[in-house]
């Protein structure tokens, strides 16, 4: 695995989390 396949999972892998968080966070808010 080379630098540039490496930063393109990190930012893949950030930005799912972020999604995940995000979707998280209205449904859980949502219930109220």
């Amino acid at each position: 695995m080379n630098f540039q396949q490496k930063g393109i999972l990190i930012r893949t892998d950030r930005a799912l989390l972020h999604s995940t968080a995000s979707a998280y966070f209205i449904f859980t808010h949502s219930q109220n």
